[in-house]
């Protein structure tokens, strides 16, 4: 089961807004039905609005532009969204404001101990670590 979470940035675009965001976007589809599973970034690119901030990252799904839904709009809908608010929105604020949606990395560990002074207390931790979030379920 992936997790995500939702993020909202506020991201200062460079000097002059026609530079744009400065990432590469990708649009995904089902391979079964075909439909529009929405827009992802693919790449940062070096010294553009987005590398300086440093927020975004590979695979975050777009999924609101300064306020605005992308989610459930065909992918070329949901481009020309981001354009337009780039052009109109962004060279007047010198920010456009995000809402990704994240994949967090999980992380497990097992940890066990066993206590010094009784041969019966003994048990096993188990961890899994949620991008900065910790659950511990500790098994007898």
């Amino acid at each position: 089961q992936l997790r995500t979470e939702q993020l909202m940035f506020e991201v200062p675009l460079n000097d002059t807004g026609s530079a744009g965001l400065g990432v590469s976007l990708k649009g995904n589809k089902s391979r079964e039905t075909g439909e529009d599973l929405g827009i992802f970034i693919k790449s940062i690119i070096h010294g553009g609005a987005a590398y300086k901030d440093g927020r975004l990252h590979v695979n975050d799904q777009l999924v609101a532009v300064n306020g605005e839904s992308l989610l459930g709009r065909p992918n070329h809908v949901a481009m020309e969204t981001l354009r337009r608010s780039m052009s109109q929105e962004g060279n007047v604020r010198g920010t456009i404001q995000l809402v990704v949606l994240r994949a967090l990395k999980v992380h497990s560990v097992f940890l066990h101990y066993k206590s010094r002074s009784s041969k019966r207390a003994a048990y096993t931790l188990y961890v899994r670590v949620y991008a900065t979030r910790v659950f511990l379920c500790a098994c007898l």
